[in-house]
């Protein structure tokens, strides 16, 4: 269980990497990420229809730019 809400963190860590790279070519001279907020969740079964047990993770993130 630890190894899968250690891959989604990384997920959303990698999401975040890439965000900058998207802002760089597109609209931003300069990017910075300033915060992340992670959020896990663990899924029953029984939770919600057609569910199956897991995590649901999801991230947010606040960049500083400098507009092209």
């Amino acid at each position: 269980m630890l190894k899968a809400q250690e891959d989604g963190r990384k997920m959303i860590y990698e999401a975040a990497t890439r965000e900058c790279e998207t802002l760089r070519a597109t609209i931003a001279s300069d990017c910075h990420l300033e915060s992340i907020n992670i959020n896990v969740q663990r899924m029953s079964a029984n939770q919600g229809y057609g569910q199956r047990q897991g995590y649901n993770i999801n991230g947010s993130m606040n960049y500083r730019i400098g507009v092209k």
